[in-house]
């Protein structure tokens, strides 16, 4: 995920920037997928299991401001 963020600034568009900060959001949502799979396969415990979702909620916050910021300055 934050390889996904560096390499979208990094692109010096914002258009480009914002698809990769959407591509970002999908590898989020893919580590909370293994996240759940790891807390029913017992690997992780659920207070483990769910601190980790809390985090992942937070940045996941964090993309979406970024994006709405983004698209806001390319509307200006």
């Amino acid at each position: 995920m934050p390889a996904n963020i560096a390499e979208g600034f990094g692109r010096w568009h914002s258009k480009e920037f914002m698809r990769f900060l959407l591509t970002a959001n999908g590898s989020l949502k893919e580590v909370e997928t293994h996240l759940l799979i790891s807390e029913r396969l017992g690997l992780l415990l659920t207070s483990d299991s769910q601190k980790a979702m809390e985090l992942s909620g937070e940045i996941g916050r964090m993309l979406a401001s970024l994006r709405q910021k983004l698209s806001q300055s390319r509307e200006d």
